[in-house]
């Protein structure tokens, strides 16, 4: 059979098709295991730092992959329970702290003016929008205080 007919055939066409949908597939699979890695990495990274963070491993750790779920990487709603600039911590309605970075570039808001961060006191109910660090925290791209935390569904804390 001559080289160029085969470039040429049917059968050809097929197996280069077959490569090019078992590579899409590949593809797929990749992108899905780098998402899952970094939201697993994150909780990992967390759940170790977590008696650095809090003085001891409490009893939140037990809770902390309720149902097999890992821990929102890439934001945090709740009440402010400490701050130490450029850090604060941020306490959700289930008692799980997070540590979230302000940097130069983050934007704080209170309704529609742009406030600074030593103008957030503990006590503010937050929304922190932003992406993991290193540290197993979030590195806030916004910050938006919320008013009238009480109406606001899903602030509620553990000491309320």
């Amino acid at each position: 059979m001559n080289a160029k007919i085969f470039f040429q055939s049917k059968n050809f066409k097929r197996i280069i098709c077959g490569i090019a949908i078992a590579i899409a597939i590949l593809a797929v699979f990749q992108a899905g295991m780098f998402v899952g890695y970094r939201k697993a990495s994150f909780s990992y990274r967390w759940g170790d730092n977590y008696h650095r963070a809090f003085g001891e491993r409490g009893e939140h750790m037990t809770s902390f992959f309720r149902d097999g779920d890992f821990t929102n990487s890439s934001g945090a709603i709740g009440k402010i329970v400490k701050i130490d600039l450029p850090t604060l911590m941020i306490e959700s309605k289930d008692g799980i702290e997070k540590a979230v970075s302000i940097t130069d570039d983050t934007i704080i808001k209170k309704f529609r003016e742009t406030v600074k961060p030593e103008d957030l006191k503990a006590g503010d109910f937050v929304i922190a929008i932003g992406s993991p660090n290193d540290k197993a925290g979030i590195e806030a791209k916004i910050v938006r205080i919320i008013p009238n935390s009480e109406n606001f569904i899903g602030t509620g804390t553990r000491n309320k």
